[in-house]
């Protein structure tokens, strides 16, 4: 079985050198000492300003990479968001609930329907996020 991190198509493009987040660009040769599969895929694209763009590469092979680079980039900011949305949920006032006559506390049955709630719509995040 081919681990996860050799299956990933960019090594069609790069070979691993023997030290970690080492690789070779099998198009222009250039190589590189840090950053691993990501940087060598931004490499491949090109448009990085912190990263040697590569000047052999295909241009269907530098559009792919954008492209991924930039659905990757486009999920991980849907994540956050819908993370945020989440604590936003789970950390407001519960409507309805209202503040007893008694020291002025939160009723402790809404509190409670509150967080059973949150804990399942926070369990349905999680299990989103694991497809």
């Amino acid at each position: 079985m081919t681990p996860k991190s050799q299956a990933d198509p960019a090594w069609q493009h790069g070979r691993r050198l023997e030290k970690a987040h080492h690789w070779q660009c099998l198009h222009c040769d250039m190589i590189s000492r840090g950053g691993g599969i990501t940087r060598l895929k931004q490499h491949l694209a090109g448009g990085y300003p912190d990263v040697v763009n590569c000047a052999k590469v295909p241009a269907e092979v530098r559009k792919m990479f954008k492209a991924q680079l930039n659905n990757k980039k486009e999920q991980r900011l849907q994540t956050a968001a819908q993370q945020a949305e989440f604590d936003r949920r789970a950390t407001q006032d519960v409507s309805g609930v209202h503040y007893e006559a008694r020291g002025g506390h939160y009723d402790e049955e809404a509190k409670l329907q509150a967080g059973i709630r949150a804990s399942l719509e926070h369990a349905e995040f999680e299990r989103e996020q694991m497809y």
